[in-house]
């Protein structure tokens, strides 16, 4: 990352990748040659009319939270799952009047690429891009924890026609005893239409809303040699 100004910056970051083996009658893993991509390629102007504002445009990671509803931006039709990168072709409008902070993001996430949900509807994937709105809000503070709260909207215009709704809350608090237990979790609820129907493309639109989320305990034993911890964690997917 380099500070072109006080007010602009730009990080550039590349990944070489490839896949090989036997993925045996598995259509979609195939061996693929080694390529080299940018990871992260952004400007970033803040400070923008002597405000707490900034704007990111380029090809960026949008992480909220421990990334459990958007994390990985990035497609990639022969590696799938196995690529390092996440990052997404987006801009984003930051406003970090402290302890708040408020981001607005546009973002591509499938771009004349296959649609995953079409390829776990009947194994065949429909051309067609999918975009990403949203709004994530942020409270941070030392004795209350921490708290998101987001609205997220996915566009998708394929043949499956999957157009989501997604509300988030979040929170992480963490006590000031020894050892010290950290709570985090997440809530999300989705609501939305799909054109997908028992396994397979429906000619009419279907509605669709599900509730799901995590809770993770963490203790931690800071004052002992190695910093060993306990952790659990509760997830539900309906």
């Amino acid at each position: 990352e380099v500070d072109l100004t006080d007010q602009v910056s730009v990080q550039i970051q590349g990944t070489g990748q490839a896949i090989n083996g036997d993925a045996d009658n598995y259509n979609l893993i195939l061996k693929d040659v080694l390529e080299f991509e940018l990871d992260l390629a952004y400007i970033t102007f803040k400070n923008l009319s002597e405000a707490p504002l900034a704007v990111t445009l380029g090809r960026q990671d949008l992480i909220f939270g421990d990334g459990f509803l958007i994390y990985d931006g990035y497609y990639d039709t022969v590696a799938l799952w196995l690529t390092p990168i996440t990052s997404f072709n987006a801009a984003k409008l930051s406003f970090n009047p402290a302890p708040f902070s408020f981001d607005l993001f546009y973002a591509e996430t499938i771009v004349d690429s296959q649609n995953f949900e079409a390829v776990l509807v009947d194994g065949v994937g429909f051309a067609g891009n999918r975009s990403l709105w949203g709004l994530n809000s942020n409270l941070k503070t030392k004795d209350s924890g921490e708290w998101d709260l987001g609205v997220f909207i996915v566009d998708d215009e394929s043949a499956i026609n999957s157009d989501t709704i997604a509300l988030s809350l979040r929170g992480t608090y963490e006590t000031k005893t020894s050892p010290t237990l950290t709570l985090t979790g997440e809530i999300v609820s989705e609501f939305g239409t799909t054109n997908a129907k028992n396994h397979s493309l429906s000619t009419t639109s279907q509605n669709r809303e599900a509730v799901g989320g995590h809770i993770d305990g963490i203790l931690s034993f800071n004052e002992v040699k190695f910093s060993p911890y306990l952790k659990t964690r509760y997830l539900h997917f309906p």
